[in-house]
């Protein structure tokens, strides 16, 4: 499994002193988080992007070039990309010169993103926002691949034999979608065969693990090999054609890793009764388009005692309910101990964070996690100390007992370097 660290970059007062930082202050401690973050052994720090208050974070292409700068191996994701908000050729050329600035190391995140001011900013409406996205991601993606591009366009002007630069350092970057409750991004992952990063912030698992079953169906709706699962071989006895295997392939895609540890086989039931799986000594690939699905959380916060954990997160957790209150955003956890029992809030000591993570791995067969960045009310002490302690006595276990992307975590196949017409 691999770990992220993400940030939306919100700018309010300390929901716990209530101290408010400057804009370049905030901007500051972003960079330093990316930077111990690196330090401590994340595999990717990931930066959202909004275009409304109480967010300062409206060009994540700016902010990932500096955090480029400053690291070295930590792979740089957006967190979301809005697509829906943005001219696919101006993202194209940003995350293109971003690509080369930092060696490769980009991963987007798209969706149509949230809010009703930066709708409105954009003239956007809800009626049109997830065609609006799903025709940027449509020309993103070609101009990412195709030297030349015509596109007949309802959202911006046409493209006829369009030539954008730079050509990208990745070909092609990695796409995930992100999907929080909505279907449409779900289908636009599977349709295309991109991996899927489930927000799993605001409610319990329920909802997210619906979606996440709902990608794996439509993934097979769409032709991709339903057994690319990466590391496994289901073999389903009795099932009879691929929409009722498809269903019975999403039952178990869930299921714990096989013991002992590869090459072995165990069986687990689905809808159509056992299916055997086959554990393969080397993860099997798609090389076009590998299934892999991304789990978010909705807080961390990791002590040596769970008593420790609740009594250091308690003013964070009801500074937070006071703000959600006031400002009228619906309440889901109305108590701490509920909050930690049935939210992705990764709250507890190390051995109960481990649990925790192998149960939604079980209900997801996610094999990414992404992590909050901020302290978030923490102080900055507190804060380290949690990420420290997670890297050091959380992260081994679950890298070692749950299954890494089906994918090289690394730059995507560089492409020659094209030269422009001319020269």
């Amino acid at each position: 499994m691999r770990f992220l660290a993400i940030t939306l970059i919100a700018h309010r007062p300390d929901p716990v002193t209530g101290e408010l930082k400057s804009t370049r202050a905030r901007f500051r401690e972003v960079l330093d988080n990316a930077v111990l973050a690196e330090e401590l052994g994340f595999d990717g720090f990931g930066v959202g992007e909004r275009h409304e208050r109480p967010f300062i974070s409206s060009s994540p292409p700016v902010v990932l070039s500096h955090i480029a700068a400053l690291t070295r191996r930590i792979r740089l994701f957006t967190a979301v990309t809005t697509l829906s908000l943005l001219d696919p050729v101006r993202a194209h050329e940003d995350y293109a010169t971003l690509d080369h600035l930092s060696g490769g190391r980009l991963e987007l995140i798209i969706g149509k993103g949230n809010g009703a001011a930066q709708r409105d900013l954009f003239h956007v409406t809800p009626e049109d926002q997830w065609d609006r996205n799903a025709e940027s991601y449509e020309v993103f993606r070609r101009l990412w691949r195709e030297d030349r591009v015509t596109a007949r366009t309802r959202f911006r002007p046409e493209l006829t034999d369009a030539e954008v630069w730079p050509r990208p350092y990745q070909q092609p970057v990695r796409v995930w979608h992100g999907s929080a409750t909505s279907r449409e991004s779900v289908d636009l992952a599977a349709r295309y065969g991109d991996p899927l990063f489930s927000a799993n912030v605001t409610h319990p698992v329920e909802p997210y693990a619906e979606l996440i079953d709902h990608y794996r169906e439509r993934w097979a709706h769409y032709g991709h090999d339903p057994a690319d699962l990466g590391g496994v071989v289901w073999i389903l006895s009795g099932s009879r054609g691929l929409a009722r295997a498809s269903a019975a392939l999403s039952s178990v895609a869930r299921a714990p890793p096989c013991r002992p540890p590869p090459p072995c086989s165990c069986t687990h039931q689905t809808p159509l009764g056992w299916a055997t799986r086959h554990c393969c000594l080397e993860p099997t690939r798609s090389k076009r388009h590998p299934l892999a699905v991304g789990a978010g959380t909705a807080g961390l916060y990791v002590a040596r005692t769970s008593q420790q954990a609740l009594d250091g997160y308690r003013p964070v957790f009801e500074s937070n309910l006071a703000f959600r209150r006031e400002t009228g955003l619906p309440v889901v956890f109305e108590t701490l101990e509920d909050f930690v029992a049935r939210s992705s809030a990764l709250i507890g000591s190390p051995q109960q964070v481990i649990e925790k993570v192998h149960r939604y791995h079980q209900r997801f067969g996610h094999t990414v996690t992404h992590l909050h960045a901020d302290a978030s009310g923490l102080d900055a002490t507190e804060h380290r100390r949690s990420l420290e302690l997670f890297q050091s006595e959380v992260a081994p276990g679950l890298r070692r007992d749950l299954p890494d992307p089906p994918f090289a975590w690394g730059p995507v196949s560089p492409a020659a370097e094209p030269q422009p017409a001319g020269l």
